[in-house]
């Protein structure tokens, strides 16, 4: 409760008066203003480089429609977790498969030489 006598008056005219408190209150008030800008400066920056990172990676990014799942040259496998073979992709010029020298058969490499 306020007390409002005279002795209660006179405190609260020193208390108005007294100017090292009102300097400190001042030093507090502008020191908290100080952290909250830079709190906030600091957050407007971070957002921006996030939208910029984020604008980036999406420019350079191919175009959904550009992409083509095609092979070119050799047959493509799809394979699981376990190491199965789920899919084989192939196209009209592009149903080979990879052989060395040794899984050859003798008589076919004799027929091409000849």
């Amino acid at each position: 409760m306020a007390d409002y006598g005279k002795r209660g008056v006179q405190q609260q005219r020193r208390a108005l008066q007294n100017t090292s408190k009102r300097v400190a209150n001042k030093v507090h008030l502008s020191l908290f203003n100080l952290i909250l800008i830079t709190i906030l400066a600091l957050c407007i920056t971070l957002l921006s480089f996030g939208i910029g990172i984020f604008r980036g990676i999406i420019s350079s990014a191919p175009e959904i429609g550009d992409i083509s799942v095609t092979p070119k040259g050799f047959s493509t496998f799809v394979y699981d977790v376990d190491g199965n073979q789920t899919a084989k992709l192939v196209s009209s010029d592009s149903n080979r498969i990879p052989v060395t020298s040794d899984m050859i058969p003798a008589n076919l490499k004799h027929a091409f030489v000849a």
